[in-house]
């Protein structure tokens, strides 16, 4: 199976079931981090990491939809890497968000990295938390 954005990186999902319901949903690219946990027995599905991390102040917090596969996030982490501004940026896959820090000295625009992030059609980003400093 391929992941949606069609990178060439094979993906698999399972699902545990019992008679109580689904238990768990894990995704797996070359290791076993799980992505999603399920409650039993109501087999509501939450995520991971509910609460978002406090920014540094130079930092913006982004919640990143359509990441398919690790692949997908080593993608995005390289293009907004690739931004003029931006110091490091990292993509937590099994949380669904970009930690950026921008320069303290011409930062990079919050919108530009936005539309960076959505210059691929299947990932969209909106901002979860900003650090103080930034605008």
């Amino acid at each position: 199976m391929k992941c949606t954005c069609s990178c060439s990186l094979p993906w698999t999902a399972v699902a545990i079931a019992t008679t109580g319901g689904v238990i768990a949903l894990a995704s797996w690219y070359k290791s076993a981090d799980p992505v999603i946990k399920a409650d039993a027995p109501t087999g509501e599905v939450n995520p991971v990491s509910l609460s978002v991390p406090a920014p540094a102040a130079n930092e913006v917090v982004f919640k990143v939809e359509g990441l398919a596969c690790e692949g997908c996030a080593s993608d995005v982490t390289g293009e907004l890497k690739s931004m003029p501004g931006v110091t490091d940026a990292r993509v937590v896959f099994a949380e669904g968000r970009a930690y950026v820090t921008l320069a303290s000295t011409e930062p990079a625009s919050v919108d530009a990295l936005i539309e960076k992030v959505g210059s691929n059609p299947s990932h969209k980003a909106s901002v979860e938390a900003k650090g103080t400093g930034v605008k």
